[in-house]
């Protein structure tokens, strides 16, 4: 008897900063495909309603995936799909109203929630992609830093001599 693989995480999700609460959805349905798109949506600090704050200019067909900063920042990655091979990064620093790009991996970011990461103090995003890897910033990331190679999670350990 063979057991089913479990299902694979969704990204739909929500996240609390400063500014507000954020959720990601996909939208189209389970029907769509590949023709299903993300939509980001925040409802502000203090309000009830909810305003659509998607980034604009970016395929967001493979998934959204949220950080928040220190403060109100967030960082969005772009789950690369259809024929995409790196994961564009954009960042906003006041609820959506503006949004400026970050340099993009060069790998595919992991389909799961949790796969951005930052250090709120230092500003430097850790960034789990498909293989299993982690790929670290350089702190602060601005634009115009690139990301160093990828290593390895754990990192490995150098073999000793009594091996």
């Amino acid at each position: 008897m063979t057991q089913a693989a479990p299902p694979a995480a969704s990204l739909n999700t929500s996240l609390d900063t400063t500014a507000g609460t954020w959720a990601a959805v996909v939208m189209g349905g389970s029907a769509a495909q590949d023709n299903a798109f993300w939509q980001l949506f925040i409802r502000p600090a203090r309000s009830t309603r909810w305003r659509l704050v998607t980034p604009p200019g970016t395929a967001d067909n493979g998934g959204l995936v949220l950080v928040g900063g220190s403060g109100s920042a967030l960082v969005t990655g772009f789950r690369p799909s259809q024929d995409l091979t790196f994961t564009p990064l954009i960042q906003t620093g006041n609820g959506g109203q503006a949004w400026s790009s970050l340099d993009p991996l060069d790998a595919a970011l992991a389909s799961t929630p949790d796969a951005l990461a930052v250090n709120p103090a230092g500003g430097q995003l850790l960034a789990l992609l498909t293989g299993g890897t982690v790929q670290a910033s350089a702190p602060a990331l601005p634009p115009g830093t690139r990301w160093p190679a990828r290593r390895p999670w754990p990192p490995r350990q150098p073999a000793s001599a009594a091996d």
